[in-house]
């Protein structure tokens, strides 16, 4: 029996290795090394006047001019980094719609000419396909990665690849700590760190801090908040008053009705979530949608606080459901953060056959879906499926009975094979 094991377990790890290399070839290939050929990379003029802009390099350009005192969070800074990027006069600019958390990250990148950094990050998202196709995490984990949602997200740069694999860190350690019924200073500490970095896009941050309360987990909370007050204070003579100001204009007014410049880089209809549902399929105004979205996404997450605390979610349950109401409901979701429901398929089962029950694969294969309607384009049929299909596994996830979904092993996560 052991022997048999051991081969499966063997087996599964090559069969994980191949998918790994499989999505590394693909990156490698078609996104890295286009990236150290372009002449400009990042920013591509068409002779007929179109100006395209990738995401990445545009945030690095920007760290850049910050550490050099020449960029702060307003319009006019966006307007001319991006024009001396472009080497010519421009009026349309990529905002910087992180939090101070991201220039903070950003700043080891900044002494590299932008396609390096672009290279380096990108081999950091690699790193974490080698880590959950391992054999601790389900087999469909892997897989999800050579979805177009993926190599979208690769593709522009996004945040969303390390970002889950900092939730996935922060649920193993949850759940170690829960069983110890104490977390560590180390467990505080790393888990802290982890949310402080997290902080880069808040409304993530948000979603691991909740589910970390919802854990009884508030002191990691506590230190990842006192990590973020630290660092921000550290930049404040940086960007001072009118770029602490000019942040906070932005998440408040980020729609296309508020204003042009920041209308001009939102495409509701790219998004699978209840903004872009009211917005493009209903035909409700985009800030009215906004708003609506946002008061159903706090409603999401008080209610899970309260699942937690009288007991009617286990701490897979926890986690998947804060992921898919981050998905569902927060106001700004573009296609590519629904990656992060990796976090969902590596938490509803493990690679045994014997351990894949019904509703687990339907989870899996909604998830799937989402992650792969991408190629349907913009538009109201992809915005309605992907939205019923994330409805549909978080009803799932309900209704499953409490501790069903509880993972294999979940501090492996810190030490694969």
């Amino acid at each position: 029996m052991q022997q048999r094991d051991a081969r499966a377990f063997r087996r599964r790890r090559d069969f994980g290795f191949l998918l790994a290399a499989g999505v590394s070839a693909i990156v490698v290939w078609m996104i890295i090394l286009p990236a150290l050929r372009a002449p400009n990379f990042g920013i591509t003029m068409y002779p007929d006047g179109r100006i395209e802009i990738r995401d990445f390099p545009s945030h690095l350009t920007f760290a850049k001019a910050f550490w050099k005192g020449n960029a702060n969070y307003d319009v006019p800074s966006y307007i001319r980094v991006t024009s001396e990027w472009a080497g010519r006069p421009l009026d349309i600019a990529l905002p910087f719609p992180y939090s101070p958390t991201m220039l903070w990250l950003l700043a080891p990148l900044c002494a590299l000419p932008t396609a390096w950094g672009f290279t380096l990050w990108t081999l950091c998202g690699l790193c974490v396909v080698w880590w959950v196709a391992g054999p601790r995490w389900p087999i469909w984990v892997g897989l999800a990665f050579f979805s177009p949602t993926a190599m979208s997200c690769f593709g522009l740069g996004q945040t969303v690849v390390l970002s889950t694999a900092a939730m996935l860190i922060l649920h193993s350690l949850d759940v170690e700590s829960e069983s110890r019924s104490q977390a560590t200073a180390w467990h505080l500490w790393l888990g802290g760190a982890l949310l402080w970095a997290l902080g880069a896009k808040p409304p993530v941050a948000l979603t691991a801090g909740v589910a970390l309360v919802a854990g009884r987990q508030g002191r990691v909370l506590a230190v990842g908040l006192a990590l973020t007050l630290c660092s921000t204070l550290l930049l404040a003579p940086r960007f001072g008053l009118d770029g602490a100001l000019g942040y906070v204009g932005m998440l408040t007014h980020y729609d296309t009705q508020a204003t042009e410049f920041f209308g001009r880089s939102l495409f509701p209809e790219k998004m699978g979530n209840l903004r872009a549902l009211l917005h493009v399929t209903l035909g409700w105004g985009d800030t009215l949608s906004f708003r609506c979205s946002a008061v159903v996404w706090g409603c999401a997450l008080v209610s899970l606080l309260w699942a937690a605390r009288v007991g009617r979610v286990d701490d897979a349950q926890r986690w998947s459901l804060a992921v898919l109401a981050y998905l569902l409901f927060c106001p700004h979701v573009i296609a590519t953060e629904d990656l992060h429901l990796v976090l969902v398929l590596a938490l509803v089962g493990n690679w045994r056959a014997q351990d894949r029950p019904a509703a687990s694969l339907s989870v899996v294969a909604l998830g799937f879906a989402v992650l792969f309607l991408e190629v349907l384009g913009a538009n109201a049929l992809r915005i309605a499926l992907v939205f019923a299909a994330k409805v549909g596994m978080a009803l799932l996830l309900i209704a499953r009975p409490r501790a069903a979904l509880q993972p294999q092993a979940p501090i492996a996560a810190l030490n694969p094979i």
